[in-house]
């Protein structure tokens, strides 16, 4: 099948109904309007001469015109370069060198006019997102490019003598193998890794949301991740118009109050979201619950509880914007305590678990299949799984390393083919690098990286665990724990702007940060348990994804 068939079918089946919306300014481009503007991108491109299979970065926040630019590289047969608006525009012209990227389109308010390009040589244009603005030339540049990006409009009217119709909007034919997509891992252990992605990997993991029904056809979706992550990009953005939904577009990193705001504008069908932020919601929900005096007393009797966690999902479906089927919580490993929040709440969500070298999707069940403590089934139609035994002492019976092999792997990593190999055996088996039992079904429980294990003499402490278990603490805004000289030591950034809304002086940081140590330690095992804790004043180092850069501190 051609990939990219999936979405010239998709816009013009539904040439007449609304694709993007963007919420703050209220613009809707539905599915022909979008595809005019690809196609104007298209046009720009040829007439640039960019060639078929170039890479063209990608840079900026979540915005009709980073969704419009992406579908318009990648539905022209070129390799799109994904640029997350997490990084500095140094380290994207960084990055957009180590790639060895031609083009580079850059949403104007993260632009610098003193970029330097040095470290990126092959660079030749640099525009924004739109591509009505030059904003660098580099060498190789064609000629007369100001002229061109100026007489854009005559140049899609001479393409399109008829005007653009939806017989208009067909798709190149890309070979499977072509590398479709460059994404950037999170960099939580080592620095970020380009992710060669190919067209067969976008192709299994977009017709696998399709068939998972992810977001159905003239449903609502509400992006509240980055489009640079692959969750955002492939399953809510490439996922929503390969099945004619209707994408609300926020910036990714909102507050809660605008979240909430954006949630009852888009009311969407299911959601993706990480762990902390359904935890931010919900707690918002019991919040306001717990401001009625009668509901707050309810909740203190056992007996009167199950009333009290009904009306506490009535809230929270509420706050989700009162039409949401299922909640798909990703990105990271879910904490026990937040899990148990939820389903005694009956909550309607499900735990996945997915990566970039897989292009997103590795297991996923729904709400009403999913199981406690698991992160799914393995994807089947896509791939398969194994569990390989490690030589690390204490693991439950069974655990071992993920690994992986099937359609949606990754190529390997651009410009470092040791890491390739060390990575994707000789047999085709990817190696996740996470520590796993699988059940006889192919159910997946996650226990943390390899990485980051903490050996002690009661056994292996998985670290993620209790960090996902601080940061959902009151006066908490990010953790890592670590092993210092065998001391289980947590580093605390405090939330000071918690602090700040709450009157609490700052010197009374640490009494709040101890506090919430003892509250995760009481919930923890023997060997588990915080003994010790640094506070930082200065914000901690954090990946793409909003993760720790663990190996900063070690």
């Amino acid at each position: 099948m051609n990939f990219l068939k999936i979405f010239s079918d998709s816009f013009q089946d539904n040439w007449d109904s609304p694709a993007l919306t963007d919420i703050a300014s209220g613009l809707t481009l539905d599915y022909g309007m979008l595809a005019s503007r690809m196609a104007r991108l298209h046009t720009l491109m040829s007439e640039l001469e960019m060639s078929p299979g170039c890479k063209v970065a990608i840079y900026g926040d979540n915005s009709i015109d980073w969704a419009t630019t992406y579908m318009a590289v990648i539905t022209s047969g070129r390799t799109a370069v994904v640029l997350p608006p997490y990084y500095t525009l140094d380290e994207v012209i960084s990055f957009a060198g180590m790639v060895e990227s031609e083009y580079i389109f850059v949403d104007p308010s993260l632009w610098q006019p003193d970029a330097d390009f040095e470290t990126a040589p092959t660079v030749k244009l640099a525009l924004t997102l739109d591509g009505t603005g030059l904003l660098y030339e580099g060498p190789g540049s064609p000629e007369g490019v100001r002229n061109k990006i100026a007489r854009l409009d005559f140049s899609f009217v001479e393409r399109y003598p008829n005007g653009f119709q939806p017989q208009s909007a067909v798709a190149p034919n890309l070979a499977p193998e072509a590398i479709s997509g460059i994404f950037f891992s999170a960099g939580t252990t080592g620095a970020p890794k380009a992710i060669m992605l190919s067209a067969d990997s976008l192709e299994g993991n977009t017709i696998y949301g399709l068939k998972n029904g992810f977001h159905p056809r003239r449903t609502n979706t509400l992006v509240t991740v980055s489009f640079g992550n692959i969750w955002g990009c492939v399953f809510d953005l490439m996922v929503s118009l390969a099945s004619g939904a209707h994408v609300y577009i926020t910036p990714y990193n909102l507050p809660p109050r605008e979240v909430i705001d954006a949630l009852k504008v888009a009311r969407p069908y299911k959601i993706i979201m990480s762990p902390r932020q359904v935890h931010s919601l919900f707690h918002r929900a019991q919040r306001n619950l717990d401001k009625s005096p009668l509901w707050k007393m309810v909740r203190r009797f056992s007996v009167l509880n199950p009333l009290y966690q009904l009306k506490l999902n009535r809230k929270f479906r509420a706050l989700l914007g009162g039409r949401c089927v299922e909640v798909i919580i990703c990105s990271d490993a879910m904490s026990p305590h937040l899990e148990w929040t939820l389903r005694r709440a009956k909550v309607n969500f499900t735990a996945v678990y997915g990566l970039t070298e897989c292009g997103g999707i590795v297991s996923y069940t729904s709400a009403q299949q999913w199981r406690p403590g698991t992160v799914g089934r393995i994807a089947s139609n896509l791939m398969e799984g194994r569990v390989v035994p490690v030589d690390i002492p204490g693991l439950p019976e069974g655990a071992g390393e993920l690994q992986i092999h099937g359609m949606t792997v990754m190529k390997g990593y651009l410009g470092d083919d040791e890491l390739t190999h060390q990575t994707i055996g000789a047999d085709g088996w990817l190696s996740t690098g996470d520590i796993a039992v699988m059940s006889p079904k192919g159910v997946i429980s996650i226990l943390g990286r390899i990485d980051s294990i903490i050996s002690t003499e009661s056994g292996p402490v998985f670290p993620e665990k209790i960090e996902l278990m601080l940061i959902t603490q009151k006066g908490i805004r990010s953790a890592i724990v670590v092993d210092r000289d065998g001391i289980l030591t947590a580093i605390i950034e405090p939330d000071f702007g918690y602090l700040e809304r709450h009157d609490i002086p700052r010197e009374e940081a640490s009494q709040i940060v101890a506090h919430a140590v003892s509250e995760v330690n009481r919930l923890t095992s023997l060997n588990e348990r915080i003994a010790d804790i640094e506070i930082s004043d200065e914000p901690l180092l954090l990946t793409a994804k909003g993760t720790v850069r663990r190996y900063e501190y070690f």
